[in-house]
């Protein structure tokens, strides 16, 4: 009578010929993947920053965990920080405009990551400016300022031509107690690009712009990197917690909390998890999703995933089969709120 069975492990498991050896392999690829995170997680301090060629920002490369043989040539998501982008009257006039009318019609639809509130208000929808208040504000620092700098920088969008990228949706985001407090690691499904900056939520006394500005921007070389158990304090900036960041794997021991001051702007490639973490205060945040082309905004067209996926890239994969599921099935289970510190 045939083998059909193999016991292996002193007989504790009992599977098909050559199911151990596979079984085998994956839990040694797990650990690899663990050792590497460990590695990374414990190096937070080397993410390297270098001032771009083609404008005035900084830009660094945060590894992945889970770079596979086909990417090999993958150097990272890319990451770029510009100082004082948004003037500090635009950040007085939206600080103003939040204490004033702190509300702001904030919608509570199903967040497509979580399926929590969204607790956001968005004020360009489909390339189109849609909610006065906030167009008001922002639209002119948007096309003269922010635009033109996304455009010029190639590392993150990969575009031979860079004039074609368009602003597709902008939105602001609040995060206080007894509401929203936390953004799961997640991925940005319809922007190519995305760019954030955060506006000061203290009181008007506490926000001298020379003081804003002093720590964050101690060391030219690159925003702030806290550790990833750190919490900041309401003082500097309003919240507590760890506010931004990203996260190279899948634990969040892996999370690189950074800091910014108010006016800078922070951007990403679309493959670069993050999120938000806020266990105190509030923050408030201006969020930015580009396209390759209006085409794309208007359709909701994903192309850039598709060529990455083809080309082996396992961020792009995972999210061109995210953004294929129908509609309501493509938030992730709702984690657990954030642990306070006593």
């Amino acid at each position: 009578m045939p083998k059909t069975h193999e016991r292996d492990l002193c007989g504790l498991i009992t599977c098909r010929p050559g199911e151990f050896m596979r079984i085998c392999r994956s839990i040694s690829t797990t650990f690899q993947i663990m050792r590497r995170a460990r590695r990374l997680a414990s190096s937070t301090a080397a993410l390297s920053w270098t001032r771009s060629t083609t404008c005035d920002a900084h830009l660094a490369r945060v590894p992945k965990i889970w770079r596979t043989a086909g990417a090999s040539n993958d150097k990272g998501a890319c990451l770029m920080w510009a100082q004082r982008v948004i003037p500090d009257q635009v950040m007085a006039e939206a600080r103003a405009l939040i204490q004033k009318f702190p509300a702001l019609g904030l919608d509570r639809d199903a967040d497509s990551v979580d399926g929590a509130p969204t607790l956001e208000v968005m004020w360009v929808l489909d390339g189109k400016y849609i909610h006065y208040p906030l167009s008001k504000i922002f639209k002119t620092t948007v096309e003269e300022k922010l635009l033109p700098l996304i455009q010029r920088q190639y590392e993150l969008h990969g575009m031979a031509d860079g004039s074609k990228l368009v602003l597709c949706e902008a939105l602001l985001r609040v995060y206080e107690h007894g509401a929203r407090r936390v953004h799961p690691a997640h991925y940005d499904r319809d922007a190519l690009v995305t760019a954030m900056f955060e506006i000061d939520t203290r009181s008007p006394d506490a926000c001298h712009p020379e003081s804003l500005m002093s720590d964050a921007r101690a060391d030219l070389a690159g925003p702030k990197l806290m550790d990833s158990q750190a919490e900041r304090t309401a003082d500097s900036h309003g919240f507590e917690g760890q506010g931004f960041y990203v996260q190279m794997g899948a634990h969040r021991s892996s999370r690189m909390p950074i800091v910014m001051a108010p006016g800078d702007v922070m951007a990403h490639s679309f493959d670069l998890q993050h999120g938000v973490e806020v266990t105190g205060g509030k923050r408030c945040s201006v969020i930015f999703w580009f396209a390759d082309c209006a085409s794309s905004c208007s359709t909701k067209q994903r192309p850039w995933y598709r060529a990455a996926a083809e080309a082996g890239e396992p961020d792009a994969q995972y999210n061109l089969v995210r953004v294929s599921l129908p509609s309501g099935q493509t938030h992730e289970p709702r984690p657990e709120q954030p642990r306070l510190h006593p």
